[in-house]
């Protein structure tokens, strides 16, 4: 499901409206109703139902009137795998955090803050990406977004800069894309200047980004031949389960 097929003026409502049937009734607040954007994916399995949602930034309240409108009386387990996420239920605050997972009480009451990405529509390619556009995209005050990287342990500049690193580095590990030179890599996700691409890179992870391809290419093709090798008599190709 995608709010692309939705009216922007409706996208909010239609996201809200999904939440509470897949999830629970909350109360959704976005300063991006303009341009608000989603994708919402289910898959029930029975008894457990998986989701998988990307939203751009807003804010949740479930009240005690949603909770007597609507209660499965669950503990619903959330892993937050890209952006930053606050949430606060029973007295308790969690503080923003990434990349971690998160456990709440539909029965109770429960205040939500999400934020994705500091690259925006989760690209960061652009060279002119700074705090000030990076506020901008989502509809934040500069003074916010600063607050709430704060709470993360670094500046906006620097959790921009980790993110660039973080897509160079997948793309230099990527076999498919091993016609694309270092520099043009480099280029995609917004570092202009090779030199200081390099040194970041190399401050980051040990290594250049040459030699760090080097390795994941090696380390690829000797997967590869690995699963597809020669097989012992009676055994089949392939990678074995232990």
């Amino acid at each position: 499901m995608s709010a692309a097929a939705v009216p922007a003026p409706e996208r909010l409502d239609w996201f809200t409206d999904v939440i509470a049937q897949e999830l629970v009734p909350t109360a959704i607040r976005s300063e991006r109703v303009r341009d608000f954007w989603a994708e919402a994916s289910v898959l029930d399995l029975g008894g457990v139902q998986v989701s998988s949602f990307e939203f751009s930034s807003l804010r949740s309240q479930r009240t005690a009137a949603h909770v007597r409108r609507s209660d499965p009386e669950q503990y619903q387990l959330g892993l937050v795998t890209t952006g930053a996420m606050s949430l606060a239920q029973n007295r308790g605050e969690s503080g923003l955090f990434t990349g971690d997972m998160v456990l709440w009480d539909t029965s109770l009451q429960m205040d939500s803050d999400a934020v994705p990405d500091a690259d925006g529509a989760g690209s960061g390619r652009s060279s002119e990406l700074t705090p000030s556009a990076v506020a901008a995209r989502h509809g934040i005050s500069l003074r916010r977004l600063q607050q709430l990287f704060r709470d993360r342990g670094e500046t906006v500049a620097a959790g921009i800069r980790r993110r660039r690193l973080e897509r160079c580095r997948a793309d230099l590990g990527n076999p498919g894309l091993l016609t694309s030179p270092v520099h043009t890599v480099a280029r995609r996700w917004g570092f202009t200047n090779a030199s200081v691409f390099s040194r970041a890179f190399r401050e980051a992870y040990g290594t250049s980004p040459t030699e760090f391809r080097h390795r994941a290419v090696r380390e690829a093709r000797s997967l590869a031949r690995n699963v597809n090798g020669p097989c012992a008599p009676g055994t089949s190709g392939g990678l074995v389960r232990p």
